[in-house]
């Protein structure tokens, strides 16, 4: 797969994930990863795509992880490991991913943005208890 090939799959494979076609982006990034071998956006946005069709969501996790040990400092990456997090009710693990992708990227305003659109939370009253402690929740 040359460059341009590779170029233009990967901005049809976006289209369809960003159209809701989720299943038909699956095969697309499937083809890429075939073709290409290790790709850490192939495999970001295959995960991504996985997560959005609720196909296989700990498969999609592993595909989504490996796409940021590949490449850490991708704030896309970590926006779409929480993204499907979230898809999977693991709001906690998504926001450790947002949290950990902060200390990481340069490029931090992606990642605050898609927190924001989460909702981010306010430490609670009394930090030194956890959040679900009832005088937290009392308080809060």
């Amino acid at each position: 797969m040359t460059e341009e090939e590779y170029d233009k799959a990967v901005a049809k494979g976006v289209k369809l994930l960003r159209q809701g076609h989720n299943v038909d982006a699956i095969f697309i990034f499937e083809e890429i990863i075939e073709k290409v071998g290790r790709n850490g956006a192939a495999y970001s946005l295959l995960g991504l795509s996985m997560a959005r069709a609720g196909v296989e969501l700990k498969k999609a996790e592993k595909y989504c992880i490996e796409a940021i040990r590949m490449h850490p400092s991708r704030a896309d990456y970590y926006n779409n490991l929480a993204e499907l997090y979230m898809a999977a009710k693991k709001r906690d693990k998504a926001v450790r991913v947002l949290e950990r992708g902060v200390k990481v990227c340069k490029n931090k305003k992606r990642i605050l943005n898609k927190w924001r659109m989460m909702g981010m939370r306010k430490s609670p009253p009394l930090s030194f208890l956890s959040r679900s402690n009832l005088v937290n929740k009392y308080l809060g």
